[in-house]
């Protein structure tokens, strides 16, 4: 994933992930600018400099299946 910075990250984040924004949104002020200062330093430590951006490594995993028809 690419960010223009470590803040840009969490944001995306958190449009993303909707029960993640969901239980952010039911936090106390102090508890969602705690976890924000902790989302925002591992994001700057699991990433690197990539010209303007910032680049944290990771994989997706998917999967999918259907029941055969009876």
């Amino acid at each position: 994933m690419r960010a223009a910075s470590p803040q840009a990250w969490w944001e995306r984040v958190q449009k993303l992930a909707g029960p993640l924004a969901t239980a952010l949104a039911g936090m106390e002020p102090n508890v969602r600018e705690e976890i924000t200062q902790r989302a925002l330093a591992a994001g700057a430590n699991a990433s690197r400099r990539e010209g303007d951006e910032i680049v944290l490594a990771g994989s997706v995993l998917i999967g999918s299946g259907h029941t055969p028809p009876r």
